[in-house]
């Protein structure tokens, strides 16, 4: 990469303005332009070139270098982590326009990659320096779009083991209004101190008052009795494995579906998704092969409902087999079978589930999943929309075990939801009386053990299940845990946020926090107060019982898909 002076220290160009074409366009301009294609596409390294030998092609024409391609190149060679040549950029436009929040910020976080600490530190006394001026502060509305690389440089190094590093870069994050901030409880005071006293009063507040919310009356209707014939048969095209391979657990999902089926008398059967799901470990010819077996499989059965997982959200589903293909001969089928269709979507909120979802909602029957929210930004098919948990078998999880866990987390930290590194940092720093049981997708590599009856049992020993909600700074979910601690009367101590309202009362079926000293005031206190901890369990369990037991999820899923008309209502209720 080029040596870079000041703009100050820098001859101006003779002609004045950037080097131009021979049809008079500006080079940079040119440069601008390609190199953004090129970044956005995948092609950081090309785009990084192509800026780096315009620079040199200005400093040799003895032209002034303006910042927008110092800090087209800055951005560009950070996102690649190229930590070296980040800091060298962006330390010239920190030089060249000391203001710059996101020179400030992305400079800070380069020389920590790099273990210059002391820069670092000074540059971030810098960066907050300029946040406190009121003319910057329009720069902080989306400050978190500046911090996702770092957000997931503390994956990388909570993965990786560093703990340090995690907490020397979570320093650059103590920025009011953004996720770390909140977490980190920036600029909130007295607000994050809870005593016993006021712990007390909130959860005596919200068990008086929480029978009479409107909510939670509209969803207490009783579960619809409907059943198209005798026996139910039911077809799924599920996962088998988490990672599409033996070498990986088994996932959970076709499990419960077949097990909670079969306990009511259905007929099920479980054609494994692995070859539509990974489709370049097949031939075409294999590829052919096993879709006509799903097809025979499907017209042998004649089954009521087929239920397929993130039906669509592949585009193909195979690089042969296009997603019109598979759609066009359910279609057929279903109109010479007559079973109602229905597609299962564990994570709606993803981007390519969304699409996923918009596309299958043109010919499915009922659009499963569990996030209610899901259903106020898709108006255009929420007549389909059905929101419920899996239903879970009642003797996966034993309720009376006698409790030898405290205080824990029990889950993964992938790319994903890559922001529990922040959370988990913290507690490992602060002390927190919080186990961290961290799963993996790998066979042996899970705390809770590898098959379904063992995490089942592993729960039901936990006193209290904290869990993290958010996917992204912005995006909050309701995960499968959080009806697996209820199931466990483990204590749920949940991350706050709006999709698990829809289904649970505050402070009576579990315990809200939103910054680290929350969390811990809350893990201490219930270790003190097992009473207490014991009334919100009974009234989560015997709330779960009461609105999502498995013959409910069953027979309002039923209703879904054998009457349209009343699942509109249905959802129109529940939100």
């Amino acid at each position: 990469m080029p040596k870079m002076q000041s703009a100050s220290d820098q001859p101006n160009e003779k002609n004045g303005g950037s080097p131009r074409t021979s049809a008079g366009v500006s080079l940079e301009v040119t440069a601008l332009v390609i190199s953004g294609y090129l970044a956005r596409h995948g092609s950081c390294r090309e785009a990084a070139h192509l800026l780096e030998q315009f620079i040199k092609l200005v400093k040799a024409n003895g032209s002034s270098i303006s910042l927008e391609p110092i800090i087209a190149l800055a951005r560009i060679v950070y996102e690649v982590r190229s930590w070296g040549e980040a800091a060298q950029c962006w330390n010239f436009v920190a030089v060249n326009a000391p203001r710059n929040i996101e020179a400030l910020t992305k400079l800070s976080h380069s020389l920590i990659e790099l273990g210059d600490q002391e820069a670092a530190d000074r540059t971030m006394a810098k960066m907050r320096e300029a946040l406190q001026q009121p003319c910057y502060r329009k720069d902080v509305t989306d400050f978190d779009s500046l911090l996702e690389l770092v957000y997931r440089q503390i994956h990388f190094h909570f993965e990786k083991g560093n703990q340090e590093k995690c907490e020397k870069l979570l320093e650059i994050c103590a920025v009011p209004n953004t996720y770390a901030g909140t977490v980190l409880g920036v600029g909130m005071g007295s607000e994050c101190t809870l005593s016993d006293e006021a712990i007390i009063r909130k959860i005596e507040s919200a068990f008086h008052t929480w029978p009479r919310t409107e909510r939670y009356l509209q969803n207490d209707d009783p579960a619809t009795s409907v059943s198209p014939g005798s026996k139910l048969k039911v077809l799924m095209l599920f996962r088998k494995y988490f990672l599409g391979g033996t070498a990986s657990r088994e996932h959970e999902l076709p499990l419960l579906l077949k097990e909670s089926a079969q306990a009511f008398g259905f007929e099920i059967f479980h054609f494994p998704a692995e070859y539509f799901r990974i489709p370049d470990r097949m031939t075409p010819e294999k590829e052919y092969k096993i879709f006509d077996d799903f097809l025979r499989v499907l017209i042998e059965m004649k089954p009521n409902l087929v239920i397929i997982d993130d039906l669509g959200v592949l585009d193909p589903p195979a690089p042969n087999l296009g997603r019109e293909v598979f759609k066009q001969a359910l279609v057929q089928l279903r109109k010479e079978l007559g079973f109602k269709l229905i597609g299962f979507y564990p994570d709606p909120w993803m981007s390519d589930s969304v699409k996923g979802i918009e596309y299958a909602s043109s010919f499915v029957d009922v659009i499963w999943h569990q996030n209610v929210t899901l259903a106020r930004s898709s108006r255009s098919h929420a007549d389909k929309l059905f929101s419920a948990p899996i239903p879970y078998p009642m003797g996966l999880f034993r309720s009376g075990s006698f409790k030898t866990i405290g205080a824990g987390f029990l889950g993964s930290v992938y790319s994903y939801n890559y922001l529990r590194a922040v959370w988990c940092t913290l507690i490992r720093s602060r002390g927190i009386p919080c186990h961290l049981f961290l799963t993996r997708h790998l066979k042996n590599q899970s705390s809770a053990g590898d098959t379904i009856q063992e995490y089942g049992a592993f729960c039901s020993r936990m006193r209290i299940m904290v869990n993290f909600s958010a996917r992204n700074p912005s995006t909050r979910v309701i995960t499968g845990r959080v009806w697996e601690s209820i199931l466990a009367k483990a204590l749920l101590l949940e991350e706050e946020n709006d999709e698990i309202t829809h289904h649970f009362a505050p402070f009576v079926h579990y315990i809200p926090f939103k910054n680290i000293a929350e969390l811990e005031t809350y893990i201490r206190f219930f270790e003190r107060h097992e009473m207490l901890r014991r009334q919100i369990v009974e009234e989560a369990y015997a709330w779960f019982q009461r609105r999502y037991s498995p013959e409910r999820v069953w027979r309002n899923l039923l209703a879904a898909a054998f009457s349209p008309a009343q699942n509109l209502a249905t959802n129109q209720k529940s939100l």
